[in-house]
């Protein structure tokens, strides 16, 4: 026990004199795991919430959508599902109309007209008992069972959010003067995350509106002449034994005996946008918090490893003289692992304030970002014993190395004075022969950055790892915004300021829906256009993507072509791809795909069909969202002469938001979409992820900071002799500074050279592959603009060069005779 006391007081003794190293150390060992903890936590908070609320809601596990623009009656549907030889494995089931149509949401201090989409529900037990795909009321009330024909609805909460909407006295107007009284606003499973077309996030410019299913199909009878009583879809509960592949195909089969001029399309669960995203980014995520914090811990262990190295380093002679009055080295070993131990105290303590800040911060992002109507926090114990667990090792196996080198010296050499006053010559002989310009005193800087390969490998990886982490993140958040960039100009052209309009419908040109949208007094010019989804099959993969069929030598735009051209040399239709898609497909231009696309058979009536198409053309788009045909070419749809959809140019001068006014009263008007739009919700995307990986930047950042401040006092430690004897013969102290600042400025070059390649470039990659494993319609390059660049220069050069500038105070009061003394 009296021995125990004793190698107590000797490493507290050992704590107070380096103090202010210990505290660094400890803070960058909370960094690290409160990174882990804080980071990781929040991965069981989402899976948690994520299904809770997909399993409170009752997400559908089938959807079953009719070919685009097709309906049937909904009692005859009913009854071919019902009849299905396996229709007792569908343990619920929602008849639904669902279609598009323009929204104006304006309140007396904003103009909102966006796209949005009503979605027909049966509301005959009420909406709040939906059996499929149900809404969970935020603010206001459901729709009760008496309002079947009521003309009320239920905004989708996201879109209500984003704009402050309260359901009070406010209307919802649609097009043709319809108004909806706007009674509550809800979440639905199929939209906790916002995705519509090619927008994420989009609830900027994206409306649903939930009303009773007889009020939809009032609707859609004023909007496009559709007798009552038909749908377009239907979603499903499935049991747990049915097998899906034998549902769709006896729900294809009965559409061939029934309506066998209507095809369907099927959307599983995981296949749905939204559900697979949120899903499969939870497992993502956590992929990169768990590198994020291994490199973190591994900058740590450089830290400890360099700081118990140097008091090792210092204690030699004690270590030797103990070992020849026969201490045992297991013994000697102790009081080195009782300081660790209070590093490791110390580590614990600030990673688990960390770890609860950087979890309440991170979860009340996510929480922005998917709203989930079930979220709960809490301390996953498991992850904090893992953190403490990871904080007390790092420091104990730094220790170990060199506790054993130590005690494997033998006594008398460790005894002898010499060796005290040399730390090893190490790489430096090999700089003798170079001959640097200046005085020794720009020399030497050189020569003990060589002079001791392990403590100059430990501090320049430290430094490299830590920035690493930094340069992946900035390269994601820099990558993103130049990929909207480059998207932005190749999608503008020269024409930023048009408008795609959709019609809700197909109509021909000459009608009067299209010539008041054309003739518009204030639109420049027009060109008609068709937009439907398809599907483009190659030889090892296909994709869905939305066609445009229009004019390909219109005065308005046209894709700017990398390769090809607009003209087409053989019979078969032309299609131009992005560069992503064909690259994706590995095609070019020359070669022949499959489209799968709708075929009008009647009104209101659509089959899919394969036509073979040629590729034409490839522009330089990185995404593979939009693939274009000639309007010529609109035969293979038989929808000659008929459209639905409009590319509109405004006058010089006009607003696109007068335009859309003028465009909402218009019936047959069912949205527009801008570029310039569109890319406003990528960056409000951009913004809103840079907000959480801001908190991890700025850790990173002190990280930096902290190893290069621990390196400057462990190098002015090292080397106190040294500055005592310059001193001693007069060498000013703003030289001696300046020599560990030239020091530091090589220690910070090669941490930062480092932590760009491989270390940078590599986590880079990691990154990357992440983020093309949940987004693969997108091609992300890792990319760092100037300023970017700066930043990680000032942080891995700059910062580490000015450290020792702390040292000031120390060196000026520094008792010379005491710093020359041979025995410590």
């Amino acid at each position: 026990m009296v021995q125990l006391k004793f190698l107590l007081r000797w490493s507290f003794r050992d704590l107070r004199e380096r103090k202010f190293q210990v505290l660094a150390l400890s803070i960058i060992i909370g960094l690290g795991t409160g990174a882990y903890v804080g980071l990781s936590s929040t991965t069981p908070w989402r899976q948690y919430a994520f299904d809770q609320s997909n399993e409170k809601l009752h997400m559908f596990d089938l959807k079953m959508e009719l070919a685009f623009g097709s309906w049937v009656n909904q009692t005859r549907l009913r009854s071919a599902l019902n009849s299905l030889p396996h229709a007792n494995w569908i343990e619920a089931m929602e008849l639904r109309v669902v279609f598009p149509i323009s929204v104006n949401a304006s309140t007396e201090n904003k103009t909102i007209l966006v796209n949005g989409r009503i979605i027909g529900i049966n509301v005959t037990s009420g909406s709040e008992n939906l059996e499929v795909n149900g809404i969970e009321v935020v603010d206001g009330r459901n729709i009760n069972s008496s309002e079947n024909n009521a003309s009320v609805c239920i905004i989708e909460y996201n879109f209500a959010q984003y704009y402050n909407l309260q359901p009070k006295d406010q209307n919802i107007v649609i097009p043709g003067g319809m108004n909806l009284s706007f009674i509550g606003s809800g979440l639905s499973p199929e939209y906790f995350m916002v995705i519509e077309g090619n927008a994420v996030k989009a609830e900027a410019v994206f409306c649903a509106l939930f009303v009773p299913m007889e009020t939809a199909q009032r609707i859609l009878y004023q909007q496009v002449g559709l007798p009552l009583g038909h749908v377009n879809e239907a979603i499903f509960l499935m049991s747990s034994e049915a097998d899906f592949n034998i549902i769709e195909t006896e729900i294809s089969e009965a559409f061939e005996n029934d309506f066998p001029t209507i095809d369907v399309k099927f959307t599983e669960k995981d296949e749905y946008p939204a559900y697979r995203i949120q899903k499969e980014d939870i497992p993502t995520d956590q992929q990169m918090y768990f590198i994020i914090s291994f490199l973190i811990l591994l900058a740590a262990a450089f830290g400890t490893f360099n700081l118990v190295s140097r008091v090792i380093n210092s204690h030699r002679r004690q270590i030797g003289i103990n070992m020849a009055l026969g201490v045992p080295p297991s013994q000697l070993a102790i009081r080195y692992l009782i300081f660790s131990l209070e590093i490791a105290i110390g580590g614990v303590f600030f990673g688990l304030f960390l770890s609860q800040f950087l979890g309440e911060r991170l979860g009340s992002v996510l929480a922005e970002l998917i709203p989930f109507p079930v979220w709960k926090e809490w301390l996953v114990v498991d992850l904090f014993l893992q953190g403490a667990i990871l904080g007390i090792l790092i420091p104990f196996s730094a220790t170990v190395i060199p506790i054993w080198r130590a005690t494997r010296v033998r006594p008398i050499q460790a005894i002898q004075t010499s060796y005290t006053l040399s730390t090893g010559k190490g790489a430096a002989p090999l700089l003798e022969r170079i001959h640097f310009p200046g005085s020794i005193f720009l020399q030497l800087p050189f020569r003990n950055f060589a002079r001791n390969p392990r403590r100059t490998f430990s501090t320049v990886m430290g430094v490299a790892l830590s920035l690493s982490v930094l340069i992946a993140i900035l390269s994601l958040l820099d990558g993103g915004t130049y990929l909207l960039d480059r998207e932005q100009a190749i999608m503008e052209g020269n024409s930023p300021n048009r408008l795609h309009v959709g019609l809700n419908d197909f109509y021909n040109t000459s009608t009067e829906t299209v010539t008041n949208m054309t003739q518009n007094k204030k639109v420049e010019k027009a060109v008609p256009a068709i937009e439907i989804p398809g599907t483009i099959i190659g030889p090892k993969d296909s994709f869905s993507l939305s066609i445009h069929f229009f004019d390909l030598r219109n005065e308005i735009w046209t894709p700017e072509l990398s390769e090809g051209t607009v003209e087409t040399t053989s019979s078969q239709p032309g299609i131009i791809l992005s560069k992503k898609t064909a690259d994706d497909l590995d095609v070019t231009v020359g070669d022949t795909l499959t489209l799968e696309h709708l075929f009008r058979e009647t009104s209101y009536q659509y089959s899919m069909m394969n036509t073979t198409v040629e590729i034409i053309g490839v522009y330089g788009s990185q995404v593979r969202f939009w693939a274009f045909m000639d309007l010529t070419d609109d035969n293979i749809l038989n929808c000659t002469g008929l459209i639905n959809s409009l590319i509109l140019l405004p006058k010089q001068g006009v607003s696109i938001e007068s335009i859309k006014v003028d465009l909402f009263e218009i019936p047959g008007y069912s949205g527009v979409q801008t570029i310039i739009r569109l890319v406003e919700t990528y960056e409000e995307l951009i913004e809103l992820f840079t907000s959480i990986l801001t908190v991890i930047q700025y850790a990173v950042m002190a990280l930096a900071l902290l190893m290069a401040f621990n390196t400057a006092t462990i190098n002015f430690d090292e080397r106190l002799r040294e500055f005592a004897t310059m001193g001693a013969f007069g060498t000013p102290i703003r030289t001696s500074i300046w020599m560990m600042m030239v020091e530091s400025i090589i220690i910070g070059v090669f941490g930062t050279l480092f932590g760009f390649y491989p270390l940078g470039l590599i986590v880079m990659e990691i990154f990357q592959i992440q983020i093309r494993t949940s987004m693969p319609e997108v091609n992300l390059a890792g990319f760092l603009f100037p300023d970017s660049i700066a930043i990680i220069l000032f942080i891995g050069v700059v910062l580490v060069a000015l450290t020792p500038l702390l040292s000031i105070r120390k060196l000026a009061k520094m008792d010379l005779p005491s710093a020359l003394r041979v025995i410590e």
